[in-house]
């Protein structure tokens, strides 16, 4: 502790204390930090974390990894944290940051990186059908689908962070992948098979699996010039791939959400992602870094704290943009029996007659004023 760095800052602003050096990574690389603390006072919060930059030298993420100090008895206490690398992210750099007052000292901070995963063998696993030749190689998760109808290809991202440990593919167009997470070591079964210009994917593990944090699987699908995001918000949204999306993600499970789905599309050919466990489904609709598009990203959050049940996604790929979208959900709905029709319910509650010829409006922003108007009315 005598050559300890001591932060001691009076202010109600957040604040960083940086290394001048970056770090090679490799997406896959596993990543432990790690300092000794001894903590008189935080205000608010105080961490070590790190850095993202992508080849280009633009943050992909200013926090990451973070390993946060708690108050302590006086004396030094050792607070680690080890995370993997993810896509993209070729350098890193270590931080320490907080926000509003502290007085805290820091000594012994270490970074290690583990670059085994870069050696481990790869393999490729093929389903095909005459609507989609879809490829995934393993053990990045990366797949991806071609759209014979339209000569159209669709990419994930790398997730990097699993070790394959069985493939069953004694059933044509039907794969089951074994994967233990190499932090956590959850072991999952990622499940593929095709029907016409479906992909279909769910997880299972034992149900009691714990999640300690939320798994996101599979990866972002890369984004293209002209494309929009199909958004079932309130009564539908189409928005532009290249705009920040107002909103931060969109959750399958919030009132204003009113089908658990995520299109994209050029207005004609295109993909939904369709959830068929929208309580625990989140959809990351961010540009991270240097990107250019939103590209939606699937986040399965825990129930209670497990995995609880097998998550289920449906993988469309369209030839006629939103309204084959919609008509791929219709039917789904109505083979689940979620959709009932107006008539239907009026049977059951007569005075619903009375909203017959109704318009379903939503706006998406609420904070109109008197030049707005003309953009509504007329």
């Amino acid at each position: 502790g005598n050559k300890a760095l001591h932060i001691a800052y009076d202010g109600n602003m957040d604040w960083s204390y940086q290394s001048s050096n970056f770090y090679s990574v490799s997406p896959g690389d596993i990543v432990d930090i790690s300092a000794w603390i001894t903590v008189d006072s935080i205000t608010t919060d105080a961490e070590l974390s790190v850095e993202l930059l992508d080849s280009n030298n633009t943050v992909i993420n200013w926090i990451y990894g973070s390993c946060y100090f708690t108050k302590g008895n006086g004396l030094y206490n050792q607070f680690k944290n080890s995370f993997i690398i993810p896509a993209k992210s070729k350098k890193i750099m270590v931080r320490l940051v907080g926000n509003q007052s502290c007085n805290i000292f820091v000594d012994d901070v270490s970074l290690v990186i583990d670059t085994s995963y870069r050696t481990t063998a790869k393999k490729t696993i093929i389903l095909d059908n005459d609507t989609l030749h879809v490829s995934i190689s393993l053990p990045s998760f990366t797949i991806t689908a071609f759209n014979t109808m339209t000569n159209k290809s669709y990419t994930t991202e790398a997730l990097n962070e699993y070790s394959i440990t069985a493939i069953d593919s004694t059933v044509k167009n039907d794969i089951t992948i074994t994967a233990v997470h190499l932090l956590d070591k959850a072991q999952y079964q990622f499940r593929f098979s095709l029907q016409a210009n479906t992909l279909h994917c769910s997880i299972a593990s034992d149900s009691l699996q714990l999640m300690p944090n939320t798994l996101a699987f599979p990866g972002v699908i890369q984004g293209n010039p002209g494309e929009y995001l199909v958004v079932p918000r309130g009564s539908g949204l189409l928005w532009p791939s290249n705009q920040n999306y107002p909103w931060g993600n969109f959750t399958m499970y919030e009132w204003k959400s009113t089908m658990s789905f995520i299109g994209v599309t050029n207005l004609a050919t295109g993909y939904m992602i369709v959830s068929e466990d929208p309580w625990d489904t989140e959809v990351a609709l961010q540009k991270q870094g240097s990107e250019l598009y939103c590209n939606p990203g699937i986040i399965h959050h825990a129930s209670k704290g497990m995995l609880g049940y097998n998550r289920t996604l449906h993988y469309v790929f369209v030839k006629d943009g939103y309204a084959e979208m919609c008509s791929w959900y219709k039917k789904y709905a109505e083979r689940k029996g979620y959709r009932k029709t107006f008539q239907a319910k009026a049977l059951a509650n007569p005075t619903i007659s009375r909203l017959q010829g109704a318009l379903d409006f939503w706006v998406t922003n609420m904070n109109l004023t008197k030049e707005d108007i003309p953009n509504f009315i007329g």
